[in-house]
């Protein structure tokens, strides 16, 4: 491994520890400075974090009306076009068996 390895390594493992403790310290100061009771914090944070469980489900549910649901139809669609095709196929040539199945017989 390069000095240029280590280092980017070195730097990203600093970022996250930053992040961790940045959050602690966020988190902390929160909770010491919070204008209400622990058990009315904890009613706020639940009634809150409901809030964000539901808008993020709203989201995913429209990202997928937007994003998803136009590939799965057009999927849908071509297998549709395809089993119709193979269907077609496979009765000309059961058709074509059969006249040949036929005119062998006739021959005989």
């Amino acid at each position: 491994m390069n000095n240029a390895d280590c280092s980017c390594n070195k730097s990203n493992a600093d970022f996250f520890a930053g992040i961790i403790i940045g959050g602690l310290i966020g988190a902390t100061l929160a909770l010491v400075f919070t204008p209400y009771t622990g058990g009315k914090t904890r009613k706020i944070i639940e009634r809150e974090g409901k809030k964000a469980f539901k808008k993020a489900m709203s989201t995913m549910d429209e990202f997928g009306k937007q994003n998803v649901n136009p590939v799965i139809e057009d999927v849908e669609t071509k297998i549709d076009d395809r089993f119709k095709r193979a269907k077609k196929e496979i009765n000309e040539r059961a058709k074509k068996l059969k006249r040949t199945s036929k005119n062998k017989e006739s021959k005989s």
